[in-house]
């Protein structure tokens, strides 16, 4: 009787491990010609291909939910990447320092880790247009290099707007909340600007009437603290005789302690509307003295962490 007992137990915990596989289940990556696969179900983690000139490639098996941190790292010759439309998430850093030109997430991607696709050599990003991104340290926080062209495939929010520098955007024809015009996003109803792209000189739409030069700014929202990221590429503003309205809604908790930051360039800004009250005018020239100031602060920062 002692014996079978032993012999169930022993059946029972022969179940249990084969019952617990599939929520294990691991991943593998295999290398041939250039190209790495990875395949199996679940969490992809090695990092055995991180900085290796060989791979060309990188195809990602339907099964595979995540691309672990570092991942494919400094991989140089790395120029192409196929992901499967089941995959929600890419870990810090997983594709920095690669070759890829064109990256295009499916819209199953929930959240990208800091520097994920940091790489200069990007030129066009199609994504999802509701992303969770995965921040750490303030100096770190840059998850895309500048792209010249980002494309919304669904819906954008405007947290999600911010985390992708770019010299242009695309919003969804679908989108029923925002609107791409020159390269920047407008919201629909009032064609307020709300996301300006990475250029030296902008000029704002006609159809704008209220402007709110905050949106000017790519802020963040990093743990509890407002961090502002200036787009310090800008040297030139145009605001047209459309906008007959300038407010600057600055954060209650901003205290511009940012004194200590000389700015080494300066920003002309040509209002074209000669009517503008004293309140508009004021606004517009307080919100020109945080901009340089924040601007100096993000290009040293940039440059202490080797991202320009």
């Amino acid at each position: 009787m002692k014996k079978i007992l032993f012999m169930v137990i022993i059946a029972l915990g022969i179940m249990v491990m084969t019952n617990s596989n599939p929520v294990n289940a691991k991943t593998k990556a295999t290398y041939k010609n250039g190209v790495v696969t990875v395949t199996g179900k679940g969490k992809f983690t090695s990092r055995k291909y991180q900085k290796n000139k060989k791979v060309q490639k990188v195809i990602v098996g339907k099964n595979v939910t995540k691309i672990g941190n570092y991942a494919f790292k400094g991989c140089k010759n790395l120029k192409k990447v196929s992901f499967n439309k089941k995959l929600k998430a890419i870990g810090k850093e997983a594709f920095k320092g690669t070759a890829l030109k064109k990256v295009d997430l499916p819209v199953s991607v929930k959240k990208i880790g800091d520097g994920a696709f940091f790489c200069v050599s990007l030129k066009e990003l199609k994504m999802p247009g509701k992303m969770h991104w995965s921040y750490s340290e303030i100096e770190n926080c840059i998850f895309f290099s500048c792209v010249d062209k980002v494309i919304f495939k669904t819906s954008v929010d405007y947290h999600t707007m911010l985390g992708v520098p770019a010299k242009e955007y695309v919003v969804s024809a679908k989108d029923k909340k925002y609107v791409s015009i020159d390269g920047a996003i407008y919201r629909k109803n009032d064609y307020q600007l709300m996301m300006i792209p990475r250029v030296k000189e902008f000029t704002v739409s006609e159809q704008c009437k209220i402007l709110d030069l905050y949106h000017i700014y790519h802020f963040r929202y990093l743990c509890d603290d407002d961090y502002f990221e200036t787009n310090y590429e800008l040297e030139k503003l145009i605001i047209p005789v459309s906008v007959n309205k300038i407010i600057y809604t600055r954060p209650e908790n901003y205290d511009g302690s940012v004194e200590f930051y000389d700015s080494t360039i300066d920003l002309k800004v040509e209002v074209l509307n000669k009517n503008l009250d004293d309140v508009s005018m004021k606004n517009l020239e307080q919100w020109k003295n945080d901009f340089l100031k924040n601007r100096e602060m993000f290009r040293q920062i940039l440059q202490a962490n080797n991202c320009q």
